[in-house]
């Protein structure tokens, strides 16, 4: 009997150390990692550690080695963050990982930072692609599963409140333009990063909303794409998944930095890889794929952004920087303005945009009320004439996630300002030339106003000037003329005072045929003069 419950006891104790979590103690504490090393998975598929960034510098993440010389970034640390220089290092101790940047300061960084309570043991690559850090007892304390940056991996849950952010490029992995949220209410929904959580701003969802209780997004084995719940009791299949799938096949899915939901496969043995779905089903569906004013279509199967009848591309090389009008607006013409200008409507046909209308839908109503009713409201910009539901919207620009199909049975008006050409004797529209900035009625008054003030006050200080410089250049001139005056320029005198400047004509120096000359003083300079008195003239 006690044999028995003895042998009890020990296999008791047998199946719960077997049912205990094993930690496969790959790195050890104090491991240090260098720019031109890394932790490898068993299998050597997935490494942990730096990855070139830029042109000269590292981030630290884990690649997925596809082969010698194709490897794909599945996760970024501090993936916001710059570039560290080629000479940083990483250190894995008790307290989680930390990155040491070479300066001169010594700077440092916690890529993982661990809860004071906890202390890390050990730390494993794991062929999953994930990577965890464990305590003495082999629990997980941290691991990259929790933290998704734009990939999900078989046997990873993108759980409520998580998302997955594209990258801005493949090669750049700092946070891009796109999210993909699992939400509270049972659905995963993709939107344009900094946008709210609602239905204007989703180009995609799982369509599960309120249906259940789910809360997990994970990816199968056979690379199914999948919602379920807590317990996994209720499950919904997003995608079709791998028909040829065989042990030798990995697969992830990957929020692309163009707003698309991608499922790959890759066959490890042909190193092949292929895409098994993509959500949505259409680039132009992913709504911020181009920017305002302008619009997507498919052209040669790929997304082209176009810009309003009369806009420009604000830059040429960057479709999200959207388009501007190439002409001077104004939503509402003054007396004085009609004269010169009218306002006319260009329209699109098949063209879906954002609807925040400026007013109530019409409804009952006809394309050309729609396009006169927007021309008549001073703040309308646009109308959208919905040939199935007949009725009318109004809208404000910008205007935004444009894209062209034919099952929208769309009628886009367009409003601009055009001038009226007096030399044809018609209104044909002359577009002026293009302007960076818009102005319309009031702020061009007032932009006119100032700039003429400006120069009005310009020219009455250059003037005040002048005058002030021209006068005294004038005193200069006189004093000049008039010290030349005294000195060779002739000037009458009076009788007393040449009677003065010779003390009564006292000292005679000289006599002649008609007078006798006498030596004289100026009394005002001190001048010696000769003063002739004429004689038999006088009489």
């Amino acid at each position: 009997m006690l044999l028995f419950m003895f042998f009890l006891i020990l296999q008791t104790l047998d199946s719960e150390s077997a049912a205990a979590p094993k930690a496969n103690c790959q790195i050890n504490l104090d491991s240090t990692l260098f720019t031109n090393s890394s932790w490898l998975s068993p299998s050597g598929l997935f490494a942990f550690g730096f990855y070139p960034e830029g042109s000269d510098g590292f981030k630290v993440g884990i690649q997925f080695i596809e082969s010698p010389s194709n490897t794909t970034v599945i996760w970024t640390s501090n993936r916001d963050g710059s570039p560290v220089s080629r000479n940083a290092t990483l250190k894995f101790g008790q307290g989680g990982l930390r990155l040491f940047r070479a300066t001169s300061q010594g700077e440092d960084q916690n890529i993982v930072n661990l809860d004071q309570t906890s202390s890390a043991h050990c730390a494993s690559m794991l062929d999953s692609g994930n990577f965890i850090i464990y305590d003495s007892n082999s629990s997980v304390l941290w691991q990259t599963f929790d933290t998704p940056t734009d990939t999900l991996m078989v046997g990873q849950v993108l759980s409520i409140n998580t998302e997955l952010i594209s990258s801005v490029s493949e090669m750049n992995h700092s946070s891009g333009r796109f999210r993909l949220l699992m939400q509270s209410d049972s659905n995963a929904v993709m939107y344009p990063v900094g946008t709210d959580d609602n239905a204007v701003n989703a180009y995609w969802s799982s369509e599960t909303y309120l249906q259940g209780q789910y809360s997990n997004l994970n990816l199968s084995q056979d690379g199914i794409l999948f919602i379920t719940n807590y317990n996994q009791s209720q499950r919904k299949n997003l995608t079709q998944g791998d028909q040829s799938y065989n042990p030798n096949t990995l697969h992830l899915a990957r929020l692309e930095s163009n707003g698309m939901l991608y499922v790959y496969a890759y066959d490890l043995v042909k190193n092949t890889s292929a895409v098994l779905d993509k959500k949505p089903d259409d680039q132009c569906e992913v709504k911020g794929i181009c920017g305002l004013n302008s619009y997507c279509t498919l052209s040669g199967g790929n997304h082209v952004c176009l810009c309003l009848p009369y806009f420009d591309k604000i830059n040429d090389e960057d479709t999200q920087a959207g388009c501007q009008r190439n002409f001077i607006f104004s939503t509402c013409l003054g007396v004085g303005d009609k004269e010169t200008y009218y306002n006319t409507m260009d329209y699109l046909e098949n063209v879906q945009l954002l609807t925040e209308p400026l007013s109530p839908t019409e409804t009952s109503t006809s394309k050309e009320d729609c396009r006169q009713s927007c021309l008549d409201d001073c703040n309308c910009d646009v109308a959208i004439y919905n040939e199935d539901y007949v009725s009318c919207s109004k809208q404000s620009l910008p205007l935004k996630y444009g894209s062209k199909s034919t099952d929208t049975k769309n009628i886009v008006f367009i409003k601009r300002t055009a001038r009226k050409n007096t030399t044809a004797g018609g209104l044909d529209a002359v577009p002026s030339t293009r302007i960076k900035k818009e102005l319309s009625g009031g702020p061009l008054i007032v932009f006119i106003t100032v700039v003429s003030g400006l120069i009005i006050f310009i020219l009455v200080l250059f003037f005040i000037v002048f005058k002030c410089q021209a006068g005294r250049y004038r005193m200069i001139w006189r004093s000049k003329e008039l010290a030349l005056t005294d000195e060779i320029a002739p000037r009458s005198f009076s009788y007393y005072e040449l009677y003065e400047a010779t003390e009564g004509y006292k000292e005679e120096v000289g006599k002649g045929a008609f007078g006798t000359v006498f030596r004289g003083t100026l009394p005002s300079t001190g001048m010696l003069v000769a003063v002739k008195r004429l004689e038999k003239v006088v009489e």
